[in-house]
């Protein structure tokens, strides 16, 4: 559709020009847009599927294929892009235009509206001046014409200002109109173009109607094609419906037949579940028949095997009385040798087990000798098939593990079952050859065990093994592996067994039946038991039988074919088979070995006994009447399999009295006697019942023994113990104290008394309660009868009145109640008694006031008062206030609770009036037992005279040292109740209010404004500011017992780390207020005057302070004051208290004169303040939140790191406030987000840009605003102050020194700090400073010629503390002579840009005398020449060369002089070397001009010496012209030196007079 339309739309436009053929292209680029989002909507009309829509090559549906489409279009030209965005474009300039000039008009207008309203107010300025004016004139006082005189003043003020202010309205009106007047003119300029646009435009609405039709007719066409492709749709899915439907037909076919093959197959798998349950049904009984003639056949065999037992044991004691007698015959001979009998036992004793142990050895050795064969021949055959195996080819090898790898596994597990039954049979074999060791083969023994120790020796051994190898000899690591086998055979060792890290421990093998038992034995007939053996450890293991012990040997046979290796949990059977051959007791033990270690299975045999048991070994006869008799019976069983006979004979014949405890004799009848089965047989499996009777004659405790004796002397005598207890009343009481516990007074308390007959014979009884309780206690029935041998049953009432507290059965102290009660018998004598107990209390509920007044409470508040309730009772009682007014709430649990016995509980009752009355009123406190209990109440509501818009303040969590601020307000209605009112006669015309805040002391909260005064309907705000702390003290208690902690010293725990929240004062509270306000009731006034305001404290908890008076109070720049306060933030957990704030209002009379207090006015203002531990904290230098610098030096920096630590359990986003931007102090790094108790390290840099102290409070925020750690940073910058001393200005002369000498020149000089911080230098000489450094050319003199430094300086750097001087010591050493030596030592100070420089100066020369200070011939040169002083060998002054040096004089007329010196150096060699020195004489005819004062001299070593030369010029000499003199100097030292001194004067000028 997009293309046909853009062809049409090209067909139709082409007659235009190209202007009209660019505009058309825009329109139709617009059209071809409408037209795709029209062909995606058919495209949505389409089906799903787009393979049923068949296009055609030009994108058309099949429905309108081939079809012509046109469109309608006018004869005019189509307005192009360009035209119509031009015309879009003109008209918002139009619509701008029309905008601006109706705004102008508006302002226009309005200024012209301010322009009357100023006229109007002039005039009204003005005429009421005139008013004024005419006032004046009437008036003839004083105050009044000063005062209307200030009116018209401040008039005619206004009246000016006005004026300007209507000068400046005419002014913006000009502006004003003159912008309209643009604006119309602008406007003007636009109304043909407006004409013009409207044509455009309403062609161009006419232009779009048509394309409108056009894409109606479009949409037509394509509604059309897809109705034929929704019916075609319709076609074809009714098409699938039909071959869905008979697809589903042919499934369920399917489905009914599988159904039914699967019920047949049910039915058949059901029919074989069936049989299979009978054949095992059928296998259960046949196994049960076979156990159950097992078992007949057991007891048939135990039945027979009796007989031979009871033989066994008589030949037993036969062959012990034998022994016996021989042991009696050897005592008797050894008594007639002189022997003693006991030693000579001993030893024949001794030496029988001697002889015992050495056969055990010996079978032990025998036994372990062929296990070691055994396992050695293992090892051969082993070693026998690695060997054919290595000898194969490699090829074969693997050819045979791939193809016949599961026909070598069967035959590896044949090999070694073949070997495991070689070792069974080779061990069988060996244990076959074992015999019985005598006395008398001892020899023959040791004869074979030395000749078979040669065959296992291990050395021959392996070399019959190495032989027997087939194409190698063992390597070395076979060989070594051989060796550690054979020794761990030869141990015997066993392996441990380790698995998944755990080391198995105990036995390996766990047997079933743990014990083997053979029972009842018959000499002749074999018992076999089957033993199930487990493997128990963690991993394969080995089983193998070892031996029996010495006695199974005989008599017991295993059968244990090798298992081979078994893994964990798996069993293999052992059978043991008993042959008795002796009737005695056998027991012993079957010896395996495991892998792991021994296995030992005990096993018993048993001969045929008796086995006698007693039910019971005493006798309790029942508390008996005299003249009745009781009879018991035991029972006597014999579980063994011989009979045996009893008798039953009595051991003593006493008894005791229960009353004295004294024992008498017992007349001929006996009390307690045997009346049936005192004497007999016991049979095998039978039982006897043998009766006692007690027959008692007098009153108290019999007791009797009796033993029974049996005729098998291997059974022991049993004693049986008879007592019985004897009375003689009949009647008694079950419970003789009958405790009632707790009772409440008038309340019914029941309980049961029940009574015994001992007698044979009904008793009447009779209950008789003492007269002073019968008021209270009650028995019913009073009379019964008690059956024999039965019990009786009466009802107690107990029903304590209040006359039982004056009973003498009633403890008025304790509240206890002891009675007893008589139960008399008839025809007796004696009573029978019991106790009734009970302790009784009231059942009261008290107040501890008698009533509650409220006083006077403002209708917008609540008071709370806290009064008492006191349980008098000793039991729980359950409390509620009931019927409450509405205005009265009672806390906690809205009145509710239970009182524990003795408690007291506090109540807060609040009152809360809604009305402004008196109130008078009772609460009701009603009891769980239905008691009431009323408390009278009162108390008067006002309506106050001021207004809080809150009466309670909610802070957020504050965490430590952090701030939070509430804002209320405090209002002034306008509808005050002191309109109406008359207060001291004089009526009140206006409410003016004032107010004033009364903070309780120590308390963390600020209030501001705290007075102020307001006027009717005025309002003031009130900002409350919460900042927590700790409690003044707390750090220092807390630094105290860390300190006494670490000196060992033990306290108390406190709570020093209370957060300074509220003052510690309790009092009546207030809900919403707090305090009490008590009237007088005379309803007078008082003054204003600030008083102590009643605070109270909810939640608070006070604090125990731990500071030490004899301690001086810590620094609180301390580290041990700052640990404590980083251990008190760190410790510090969750607290809540409140504070409420009293605010008092009075009323203002007159100006000048102080409020008037009213306190029925006071309000109140409630505080909740929650306290939490910051999330951040400083974790560097003990916690300390000021960071200080100290002093800095301006210009430099110092950079200090501050840990900063979260300390919360969740992740902390950090924020900054800004710094001053003179970037004195400034945060090198980023803050970033901290995770739980991670840290971040915040450099931190101060940089003085002036002198003085510098403070700077920074904020680091971690949540909303006012949760910040507050940081300070403090810096002094300073200018420090350095002196040198010991210097010559900036100069150090360092002498002169002796060329070729060891001596050096030293000096010393000091650099004094005295500024306050610590000043580090640094000493750099230009010598040794960089050859491209411009400053050596210039101030460096000459060097030595080895190398070596002339200066050095000691030291080169070091730190000077304030107030202190540090020494610096300046050596010159040099190595040849010259006076050259020059150098610049340059001292640079940390605190100083600008270093100190010193000029180094020295000199050098050939010998001790020298001179110096003439000038040389080459004066321009900054150095002399290298040779000043030639060095002289010969001494004859004659033939000495000459150093010209010299002198000039310049005068202008006068005399002139100059100095030279000569020197003498002291050597360390020759110390007294002196010097001179001569000039030789002037010419004559210069003589008078030129005078030397000291021709020659001598100088001492170490000595300097100055001579003056001077030119004094005469009239004759010319002027301007040079006069010379020449000379000789010769130095007399060490050496002699010649200098020609050449001295020259000149006369610039003459003075006048001259």
């Amino acid at each position: 559709m997009d293309s046909v339309d853009e062809r049409l739309l090209v067909d139709s436009t082409t007659f235009h020009d190209e202007n009209d053929e660019m505009s058309s292209n825009g329109e139709a680029y617009m059209d071809s847009d409408e037209r795709k989002s029209d062909s995606s909507y058919d495209e949505d009309l389409s089906t799903e599927d787009d393979s049923l829509l068949d296009l055609d090559d030009e994108g058309l549906p099949w429905s309108i294929k081939k079809e012509e489409t046109s469109f309608t279009l006018s004869g005019q030209a189509k307005l192009g892009m360009k035209e119509r965005v031009e015309m879009m474009r003109l008209r918002k300039e139009i619509d701008d235009v029309n905008l601006a000039v109706s705004e102008q008009e508006s302002e226009v207008e309005e200024i012209r509206r301010e322009l009357r309203k100023c006229r109007d107010r002039i005039i009204r300025l003005e005429l009421e001046k005139e008013k004024i004016e005419k006032e004046i004139e009437r008036k003839n006082s004083s105050v009044a014409l000063q005062r209307l005189g200030g009116q018209v003043a401040k008039l005619e003020d206004e009246i000016i200002a006005e004026k300007g202010v209507e000068q400046e309205i005419k002014q913006s009106l000009n502006e004003a109109e003159f912008r309209l007047n643009e604006v119309s003119m602008l406007h003007n300029s636009y109304m043909t173009s407006a004409e013009k646009l409207a044509g455009r435009e309403k062609a161009y609405e006419e232009e779009e109607r048509e394309a409108a039709a056009a894409r109606l007719e479009n949409e037509y066409h394509v509604a059309a094609a897809a109705e034929a492709n929704q019916r075609r749709r319709r076609k074809e899915h009714a098409e699938m419906v039909r071959l869905y439907e008979e697809r589903q037909r042919v499934l369920m076919d399917q489905a009914k037949e599988s159904q039914a093959k699967a019920s047949r197959f049910l039915q058949e798998t059901l029919e074989r579940v069936k049989r299979k349950e009978s054949e095992e049904e059928l296998a259960r009984a046949n196994q049960l028949k076979e156990k159950i003639n097992s078992l007949i056949r057991l007891k048939r065999s135990i039945r027979d095997n009796r007989d031979s037992l009871k033989a066994l044991n008589s030949i037993a004691k036969m062959k012990e009385r034998e022994e016996m007698k021989e042991e009696m015959r050897e005592r008797k001979a050894a008594l007639q040798a002189g022997l003693n009998p006991d030693e000579v036992i001993l030893k024949k004793r001794q030496l029988a087990s001697y002889q015992k142990q050495q056969m055990e050895f010996r079978k032990q050795q025998r036994q372990n000798e062929v296990a070691i064969l055994t396992k050695l021949a293992n090892e051969e055959k082993i070693v026998k098939s690695r060997q054919k195996r290595a000898d194969k080819p490699h090829w074969q090898n693997k050819w045979e593990s791939k193809g016949k790898s599961v026909a070598v596994s069967f035959e590896e597990e044949s090999v070694e079952e073949v070997e495991d039954n070689d070792h069974e049979s080779l061990i069988e074999q060996q244990d076959s050859e074992i015999i019985e060791y005598t006395i008398e083969d001892e020899k023959a023994d040791e004869n074979i065990v030395q000749e078979s120790q040669p065959e296992i020796d291990t050395e021959d051994l392996d070399e019959s093994m190495g032989k027997r190898r087939v194409g190698r000899e063992l390597t070395a690591m076979e060989s070594g592996i051989l060796r550690e086998r054979m020794s761990l055979l030869k141990a015997n060792a066993t392996q441990e067994q380790i698995a998944a890290g755990r080391k198995f421990k105990g036995v390996a093998f766990k047997s079933d039946p743990e014990e083997i038992v053979f029972k009842d034995f018959v000499i002749g007939n074999e018992m076999k038991v089957i033993a199930l053996l487990t493997n128990v450890s963690y991993t394969v293991n080995y089983l193998r039988f070892v031996r029996l012990s010495d006695e199974l040997e005989d008599v017991i046979q295993i059968q244990f074919p090798p298992p081979g290796p078994l893994s964990a949990g798996m069993t293999c059977q052992m059978i043991i088979t008993f042959t008795p051959q002796n009737y005695v007791d056998v027991c012993g033990s079957i010896y395996c070995e495991s892998q792991t270690g021994p296995v030992a299975i005990p096993v018993y045999c048993w001969t045929k006994k008796s086995v006698v048991v007693v039910s019971s070994t005493r006798v309790d006869f029942p508390t008996t009447c005299l003249g009745e008799t009781r009879v018991i019976g035991i029972r006597l069983a014999n579980s063994g399999s011989l009979a045996t006979k009893y008798e039953i004979s009595e051991l003593n014949n006493e008894s005791s009295l229960g009353i004295d405890e004294m024992k008498i004799e017992v007349p001929s009848q006996a009390e307690i006697e045997i009346i049936e089965n005192s004497f007999g047989v016991l049979e095998p499996g039978a039982e006897v019942k043998i009766s006692f009777c007690f027959k008692p004659l007098i009153c108290g405790e019999c007791l009797k023994k009796f033993q029974i004796g049996f005729s098998d002397p291997g059974l022991d005598k049993v004693i049986i113990e008879a007592v019985g207890l004897a009375v003689d009343i009949p009647i008694y009481v079950k419970n003789d104290t009958i405790d009632l516990r707790l009772c409440m007074l008038n309340r019914l308390y029941q309980s049961s008394v029940i009574l015994g007959n001992r007698a044979n014979i009904a008793q009447r009884v009779q209950f008789d309660v003492s007269e002073s309780m019968r008021n209270h206690l009650e028995i019913l029935p009073k009379n019964g009868l008690v059956q024999a041998e039965s019990t009786f049953s009466a009802q107690l009432k107990f029903f304590p009145r209040d006359s039982l507290l004056t009973s003498s059965s009633f403890d008025c102290e304790t509240g206890e109640l002891d009675t007893h009660v008589v139960v008399r018998i008839a025809d007796q004598a004696r009573p029978a008694s019991f106790r009734v107990r009970a302790t009784v209390t009231s059942s009261d509920l008290e107040f501890n006031v008698d009533s509650i007044d409220f006083g006077i409470c403002t209708i917008y508040e609540s008071v709370t008062t806290t009064i008492t309730l006191a349980n008098k009772s000793t039991l729980l009682q359950a409390f509620g206030f009931v019927r409450l007014p509405d205005f009265i709430d009672v806390q906690p649990n809205d009145g509710f609770g239970t009182l524990l016995p003795l408690e007291t509980f506090s109540l807060d009752v609040t009152f809360s009036p809604m009305k402004p009355k008196e109130y008078e009123f009772s609460l009701t406190c009603k009891s769980a037992i239905g008691r009431d209990f009323t408390l009278s109440c009162r108390g008067r509501a006002v309506l106050p005279l001021l207004r809080l818009s809150a009466n309670v303040v909610q802070f957020e969590p504050t965490a430590l040292h952090n701030s939070r601020t509430a804002r209320l307000f405090v209002e002034n209605p306008t509808h005050s109740p002191l309109s109406e009112e008359v207060i001291q006669g004089h009526a009140v015309t206006a409410s003016i209010a004032a107010f004033e805040f009364r903070l309780p002391d120590d308390v963390p909260i600020n209030v501001s404004p705290i007075t102020g005064i307001l006027k009717a309907g005025q309002n003031c705000s009130i900002d409350v500011t919460f900042s927590p702390r700790f409690e003044p003290g707390a750090v220092e208690a807390k630094a105290n017992e860390m300190k006494a902690t670490s000196d060992g010293v033990v306290v108390k725990e406190s709570d020093a780390g209370d957060v300074c929240v509220l003052p510690q004062q309790q009092q009546q509270s207030k809900k919403k207020k707090s305090g009490s306000r008590k009237s007088d009731g005379s309803g007078s006034k008082v003054t204003f005057t600030p008083s102590s305001s009643s605070v109270t404290v909810l939640g608070g908890k006070s604090s125990v302070s731990m500071l030490d008076p004899e301690r001086p109070l810590l620094d609180k720049s301390s580290d041990e004051y700052w640990e404590a306060y980083s251990t008190l933030v760190r410790d510090f957990d969750y607290r809540c208290s409140k504070v409420t704030i009293p605010c008092f209002v009075g009323v203002v009379r007159n100006e000048g004169m102080p409020p008037e207090l009213r306190l029925e006015d006071t309000l109140y203002l409630e505080v909740n303040a929650p306290v939490v531990r910051p999330k951040l904290i400083v974790a560097s230098n003990h916690g300390r939140t000021t960071i200080d610098f100290g002093q800095v030096c301006g210009g430099h920096q110092v950079v200090k790191t501050v840990l900063l630590k979260n300390i919360s359990d969740e992740s902390l986003h950090l924020s900054s406030s800004f710094l001053d931007s003179d970037g004195t102090f400034e945060v090198r790094n980023a803050l970033r987000s901290l995770a739980p108790n991670q840290k971040h390290a915040m450099q931190v840099a101060f940089a003085p840009s002036q002198l003085g102290k510098c403070y700077e409070a920074f904020k680091i925020f971690y949540g909303d605003e006012s949760s910040s750690l507050n940081l300070r940073f403090l810096g002094t910058g300073i200018n420090p102050t350095i002196r040198l001393s010991g210097l010559d200005g900036d100069r150090l002369d360092m002498g002169d020194l002796l060329a070729g000498s060891v001596d050096v020149s030293t000096h010393t000089f000091s650099v004094s700090n005295t500024s306050s911080i610590v000043i580090r230098f640094t000493v750099r000489l230009d010598s040794a400073a960089p050859k491209g450094e411009l400053s050596k050319l210039f101030e460096c003199g000459r060097a030595n010629c080895d190398g070596s430094p002339v200066f050095d300086v000691i030291p080169t750097e070091a730190s000077i503390a304030p107030g202190e001087s540090r020494d610096i010591s300046v050596k010159f050493s040099p190595s040849q002579a010259s006076d050259c030596y020059r150098d610049t030592a340059r001292i640079e100070f940390s605190t100083q840009d600008v270093a100190r420089s010193i000029r180094l100066r020295g000199r050098c020369w050939d010998s001790n005398v020298y001179t110096r200070g003439w000038e040389t011939p080459n004066e321009g040169e900054t150095t002399f020449s290298a040779d000043i002083s030639p060095i002289f060998e010969g001494s004859d002054a004659g033939k000495l060369p000459l150093r010209s040096v010299g002198l000039t004089f310049t005068s202008h007329g006068g005399g002139i002089s100059r100095e030279i010196e000569i020197g003498n150096i002291r050597n360390s060699l020759i110390k007294r070397l002196g010097g001179e020195f001569v000039f030789d004489p002037l010419p004559s005819a210069t003589a008078k001009l030129f005078q030397i004062d000291y021709m020659k001299g001598n100088v001492d070593a170490g000595q300097k010496k100055t001579v003056s030369i001077s030119f004094h010029p005469d009239r004759d000499c010319p002027s301007s012209e040079f006069i010379s003199a020449v000379t000789t100097l010769t130095l007399r030292g060490e050496k002699v030196q010649q200098y020609r001194v050449i001295l020259r004067g000149i006369v610039k000028c003459r003075l006048l007079g001259d």
